[in-house]
């Protein structure tokens, strides 16, 4: 990076550039491993850990520089015909890549005791990568565990963030040029002020006018005046409407060069994963690679992070659940090795990100049968779900159908955690499998996070904006045109469902007229129409994000202000298509009968902030007769509770804005809620975390591994009888 780094430190600039020669090492050496006489490879290898080598040296790393020049000899020794790529050199290399890769996450105070916790690690790793190898991979470096420093300290959140020199120069350009061009609005302001004395002479010259009504000098010279004025307006409005457009393309040049500042390739994201497959694999005693599509791809750096733990799930679930052993594989007529495929693109708007292996697939008929033995859905319902409809089963919380638990699966957690991670960033995944050929799961998430094009529409009398990328399509239409039952609308060939955006948004309903605007969402297999009470068109919009002190807000996922300077919310539409999908199943815009009897079952409040746990435990309950009310966070339940009479309280504790215990913790301090029984539902089950909620005051603290068991109902049956 070239450019003014008089800024950084130079332990900063090393550990900047050990994290870019790390990668091409850890990549080159899985790629290497599979094609040992790749030319190519090996030096880029070799050269990755001269420069490695020569950067410590810079800063004094002198354990660093032994690591570094031990791996750089081993790769000569191969470039020269001395040696050859083993598995078990590769393991070493692999664990200096490790070792040296620990000084990218400490600050520069924290070295010393990296280095004496590390001497001993290194000086065994310089040993092995200085003697022969054989086929057989040594105890000493199968696997390499180097010893944390202690304490060791994280890089700071607002680090250095790499800007080309060539994008830096094009955003100095661009805000000089606006710089320039701003300051003709100085000559706009004088020709106002000149036109401003101009219209007071004209208002004279009448007033003199009206005191001498047989002369008619007075009028002529205010006309001439009035004539002389509307000739310098339309000249200058003409000027100013090129100055506008200048200024206009000025603005929307150097915002999109500050944007693409923030975005980064795709591969800088990923670029540890083929090491994880590698590594994975071969622990689980199967062979797989992984390769990468759409390296190039721009994504923001903020989502490619938030990638990274989803993406971590997904690849262990395909090595671990989808690839069969060697020996399955040939028996089945596929290759021994198998191709695990993590893809991105872009198209309409968002960003694609595929991850695909060609392994066993998924069996349905197993979902199917896990459903009907844990009660989620009864044998003639769970007979008729679709494939697609069981897959979706496979992102609930405890939900596994692996029988036998080891260290990488078998606990159920894993998807739920994708899906909630995913959907943070307004995202969607769904799951397509083919049983024998294989597994994809299909992300679809937003490029940016920064900004957003948006349909703005009004709903409940407010403005509201529908990012682009997430509307199928809007339509507008007679409301003689809609069905006979006025509750579906034909999109293309197909009749949708139309649900009322105000009703489904907890807002007025929308009102009713001639004309029926209507913003249609989803997929083309699973399309909704949310009827709204008009559009307002198409607005670019910079992002920015609610109040954490809100918590997580069901519908909504940020704010934005319009052109006109009106403040607007934006709509999370995903969100939105999940509650219209059990808006359906549950009919809950069919009108009921006056005389149908109130649900006589106890009243529970769910608070979590994962819809999917939210949904599993709505259905259990409401299932087993429970009356039962959700909430999305400690601050949404706590409202819920001050307004509503409930039986039972079950909350989750890591949530944003209140959490659970903060919930437990303020219901407690109100009288009126000291006989209410409070259950708290956690991932987090040790001793300390359990005591925590206890002493916070509830009156049971449960795993979330029991949502689906006997004992989640059990529990909620002894705390209403108590």
């Amino acid at each position: 990076m070239s450019g003014d780094l008089s800024g950084f430190s130079m332990f900063d600039l090393f550990r900047d550039e050990a994290r870019t020669h790390g990668d091409v090492i850890s990549r080159g050496l899985v790629d290497l491993e599979s094609d040992p006489t790749n030319e190519k490879l090996i030096e880029a290898l070799m050269r990755a850990a001269h420069s490695l080598k020569g950067a410590a040296r810079i800063v004094g790393l002198d354990l660093a520089v032994g690591v570094a020049h031990a791996m750089e000899d081993a790769m000569v020794a191969v470039q020269k015909g001395e040696a050859v790529i083993t598995p078990t050199r590769v393991d070493q290399l692999l664990a200096g890549a490790d070792l040296l890769a620990q000084l990218t996450e400490i600050e520069e105070s924290g070295v010393d005791d990296w280095t004496m916790s590390n001497v001993a690690a290194a000086d065994t790793l310089v040993t092995d990568l200085r003697t022969p190898v054989t086929d057989t991979p040594s105890a000493s470096t199968k696997k390499m565990d180097a010893t944390p420093p202690a304490p060791t300290e994280s890089p700071r959140e607002d680090g250095a963030v790499r800007v080309t020199a060539t994008r830096l120069d094009q955003i100095m350009r661009l805000a000089g040029e606006s710089l320039v061009e701003s300051r003709r609005f100085r000559g706009v302001r004088e020709y106002l002020v000149q036109l401003r004395r101009q219209h007071r002479t004209i208002q004279s010259h009448l007033r003199e006018a009206r005191l001498q009504p047989n002369d008619d000098t007075m009028v002529d010279l205010a006309r001439r005046q009035a004539a002389r004025t509307e000739l310098e307006l339309a000249e200058h409005q003409d000027q100013l409407d090129i100055f506008l457009g200048r200024l206009e393309e000025l603005a929307d040049s150097l915002y999109n060069q500050v944007v693409g500042s923030r975005m980064r390739p795709f591969d800088e994201g990923v670029a540890m994963f083929p090491r994880l497959v590698r590594d994975l694999s071969k622990d689980l005693g199967k062979k797989a690679v992984l390769q990468i599509e759409g390296e190039t791809v721009p994504v923001d750096r903020d989502v490619l992070r938030d990638l990274e733990a989803p993406l971590t799930h997904m690849l262990r679930n395909c090595v671990d659940h989808g690839v069969e052993p060697p020996a399955d594989r040939i028996a089945s007529g596929k290759p021994e090795v198998a191709t695990i495929i993590v893809a991105a693109r872009h198209q309409g708007g968002r960003l694609h990100v595929t991850v695909e292996d060609d392994g066993r697939g998924i069996d349905p008929e197993r979902i199917r049968s896990k459903v009907i033995d844990r009660g989620l859905a009864d044998t003639a319902v769970a007979q008729a779900l679709t494939n697609q409809e069981l897959y979706e089963f496979l992102f609930l919380p405890g939900f596994s159908t692996t029988s036998e638990v080891t260290d990488v699966s078998g606990r159920g957690v894993g998807l739920d955690v994708v899906q909630t991670m995913v959907q943070d960033i307004s995202g969607g995944v769904r799951i397509e499998s083919e049983p024998g050929r294989g597994t994809t799961f299909r992300l679809t998430l937003p490029v940016t996070r920064s900004v957003v094009r948006a349909l703005i529409a009004d709903i409940g009398g407010e403005s509201y904006a529908f990012p682009l990328p997430h509307i199928a399509r809007i339509e507008k239409v007679t409301r003689e045109a809609l069905s006979d039952d006025r509750r579906r609308l034909q999109v293309g060939e197909d009749n949708v469902e139309l649900l009322d955006a105000g009703t489904l948004l907890e807002l007025d309903p929308v009102r009713s007229g001639s004309w029926v605007h209507a913003v249609v969402i989803g997929d083309e297999e699973d399309q909704y129409a949310l009827q709204v009470d008009g559009f307002h068109g198409e607005e670019d919009m910079l992002v920015r994000p609610l109040d954490p002190r809100l918590g997580r807000v069901p519908h909504l996922t940020a704010a934005a202000f319009r052109e006109n300077g009106e403040p607007v919310l934006i709509i999370d539409v995903e969100d939105v298509l999940r509650t219209a999908r059990r808006a359906v199943v549950d009919h809950a815009f069919e009108v009921q009968p006056e005389s149908a009897p109130a649900q006589a079952g106890p009243r529970i409040l769910v608070v979590d902030d994962s819809i999917t746990v939210r949904e599993a435990q709505r259905a259990i309950l409401t299932r087993h007769g429970y009356d039962v009310d959700l909430a999305v966070d400690g601050a949404e339940g706590w409202e819920r509770l001050q307004r509503g009479e409930y039986d039972l309280l079950i909350t989750d504790v890591d949530m944003p804005g209140m959490n659970g215990i903060e919930l437990v913790q303020t219901l407690r301090r109100q009288k009126r809620f000291d006989d209410l029984p409070v259950a708290v539902v956690s991932y987090k089950d040790d001793v300390a975390q359990r005591q925590l909620g206890l002493d916070a005051g509830a009156t049971v603290y449960l795993s979330k591994h029991v949502i689906n068991d006997d004992q989640f109902i059990e529990t909620v049956r002894s705390l209403l009888q108590s």
